[in-house]
């Protein structure tokens, strides 16, 4: 073993191992959630970004659950009686 394949070895080991990346970890949200989230962003008392943060969700979620409002809104009519199954993880 000559002194470059040394220096190249002590670069190596001395290299620390790049974290795991972390984002938000996935949530679900019932549908009263949904709904409450719906009523809260048009009653105007707070802006997406502090819905987002209250509720532990992404900016693209909320985008996609307003885009959806109408159906969300219907099926709580519909299921508001309605217990919502707990998946085993």
């Amino acid at each position: 073993m000559d002194a470059e394949d040394t220096e190249n070895a002590a670069e190596l080991e001395s290299v620390e191992p790049t974290p795991l990346k972390t984002g938000i970890k996935r949530k679900s949200l019932s549908l009263k959630e949904k709904r409450d989230l719906i009523l809260e962003i048009e009653a105007m008392n707070c802006s997406r970004k502090d819905v987002c943060s209250k509720y532990g969700i992404a900016l693209s979620t909320l985008s996609h659950i307003l885009k959806t409002k109408t159906q969300i809104k219907k099926d709580f009519q519909t299921y508001s009686g309605v217990r919502r199954h707990k998946w085993q993880t």
